[in-house]
């Protein structure tokens, strides 16, 4: 099989739809319901690769979870090869309202310009981020199902905000601008995310995907399933559970010894 034959089974498509502004919204939704955010591997002590090849054998044919490097580089090559043109960035995450200043360029977006404008696009953001892409206008609510987003332009610096509403306020996720980010620019924040002492990839558990109108996070021992209009939370209590919600819930499966790691990390 190619790697686009790969891709269509993972994503469980027959064929690409068109990528108009309804097929691009299709797709990216159906990339974040079937390829988990997560930083199982990491953990387990395996570092991630951007090269194509390791891409395609981890996110699509071994089916693991990956994080922004991995899965947004994929994506953006599966989209310049339907046609679409895409560029990379590096933005900054805001989640605990940081000043931007105060924020390293550490998470990898893209943007493509479709129907003659610039379009927002994240397949790898986690928990919280954006399950269709957004066009960048300036206050224009989307709903898009679990959670409603729209974007704030910044003067100083230059730059765009995504915000999420939660309960009736509006939050930062990420601050991001225009300037291209290149493979050297991808590794170097690649190899910091997986090495850094001060990472969060190499603290917590992370795991998170998209489940129709239901988002299922993964954090440490907790997991959360969350709709627009319930949610529910469930403490995981041992390795067999940790292993068997993997499965279930996200779509992967991991060793015995990997889900006593797994359920013990952080708690040693």
């Amino acid at each position: 099989m190619t790697w686009l034959e790969h891709y269509l089974k993972r994503l469980s498509l027959i064929s690409w739809p068109t990528l108009d502004r309804a097929g691009l919204a299709f797709l990216q939704r159906r990339h974040v319901e079937s390829i988990a955010f997560g930083n199982v591997d990491l953990l387990l002590g395996n570092l991630p690769e951007l090269n194509h090849d390791a891409l395609v054998e981890k996110l699509l044919i071994q089916g693991r979870p990956g994080y922004c490097y991995e899965i947004n580089t994929l994506f953006a090559s599966l989209l310049n090869h339907l046609g679409l043109k895409t560029t990379l960035h590096m933005a900054r995450v805001l989640l605990n309202k940081e000043r931007v200043q105060e924020r390293p360029r550490s998470h990898l977006i893209m943007t493509v310009e479709q129907e003659g404008q610039t379009w927002l696009l994240d397949a790898g953001f986690g928990g919280g981020g954006i399950c269709e892409p957004v066009p960048l206008q300036a206050g224009v609510v989307f709903d898009q199902g679990i959670d409603q987003y729209r974007l704030l332009p910044e003067q100083t610096p230059a730059g765009w905000y995504l915000q999420r509403e939660i309960k009736g306020e509006w939050n930062n996720l990420y601050w991001f601008d225009l300037t291209s980010a290149y493979p050297p620019d991808c590794h170097v924040g690649n190899y910091f995310a997986a090495t850094a002492n001060e990472s969060i990839f190499l603290r917590d558990l992370m795991v998170t995907r998209i489940d129709g109108m239901q988002r299922l996070v993964l954090h440490n021992r907790q997991l959360s399933l969350r709709s627009k209009i319930d949610s529910s939370v469930k403490i995981i209590q041992s390795a067999d559970e940790m292993q068997n919600i993997l499965d279930h819930y996200f779509g992967f499966s991991v060793q015995p010894d990997q889900a006593e790691l797994l359920f013990q990390n952080g708690f040693e």
